[in-house]
């Protein structure tokens, strides 16, 4: 069997206000293997965000650690883990976060063009993957000029833009209409298919979990199989 790339033990994160403090994560346990793909469930406010972004290295947790390809991550520099996170973890959020002054193809460059890939290779890769994901004749339009559903393309289109070996997915259909959030997931889990791309993605969708290797529901701070939580 294949070594796991990612392995998350004792993943605790407490947020202080003036009054109290509130733990959040309270132990989450999580191994992924290469190819695998992973649903990762829950209501609002229950972490998953604050899950995944600690899994990406946004975010650091209160205690516990997480080892990717048998490294710790939270042992590298400031610089290195930067570094790391630019080449080997690609990102879609529920809201696209595109430069609204660069057209597509810009937007999709940009990940290369900060890791000082000389521009024509950037915009070589960056057609390829807009039309990957079929948007490849709306790669000179401003954010702003895009439908909701090709905004996102184009955000999934960046996240691959380094190869990298695991995509993260927080809530990524979460403003689309039913209808687009459909092709968006199908676009998602062809990747994984069809390119052995590692996937979590974070939803409230249960049914997105049902094409996925295997899904687990984020309650009281640790991760649940979600089979244990049927009757």
């Amino acid at each position: 069997m294949n070594e796991p790339l990612l392995v998350a033990q004792g993943l605790k994160k407490t947020f202080a206000s003036p009054t109290r403090e509130v733990e959040v994560l309270k132990g989450v346990d999580l191994t992924v293997r290469p190819g695998e793909s992973i649903c990762i469930l829950g209501v609002s406010g229950t972490g998953k965000s604050t899950l995944l972004h600690i899994l990406g290295t946004l975010d650091v947790p209160t205690d516990g650690t997480v080892q990717f390809e048998g490294k710790d991550v939270f042992g590298l520099s400031p610089v290195d883990l930067a570094e790391f996170r630019n080449r080997r973890i690609g990102f879609v959020f529920q809201f696209h976060y595109l430069l609204p002054e660069f057209t597509a193809l810009e937007n999709v460059m940009m990940p290369a063009l900060i890791a000082r890939t000389p521009a024509a290779k950037a915009k070589k890769r960056a057609e390829a993957l807009l039309e990957r994901v079929g948007v490849a004749h709306r790669l000179t339009h401003k954010p702003g000029e895009l439908s909701g559903g090709e905004q996102q393309r184009v955000a999934i289109a960046r996240a691959l833009m380094m190869s990298p070996a695991l995509l993260l997915a927080d809530e990524p259909t979460g403003n689309l209409d039913p209808e687009t959030a459909r092709t968006v997931h199908e676009l998602i889990l062809s990747l994984n298919e069809k390119e052995n791309l590692t996937l979590i993605v974070v939803s409230h969708n249960p049914e997105l979990a049902n094409f996925m290797d295997s899904a687990y529901r984020l309650s009281s701070g640790v991760l649940v199989p979600e089979k244990q939580l049927q009757p």
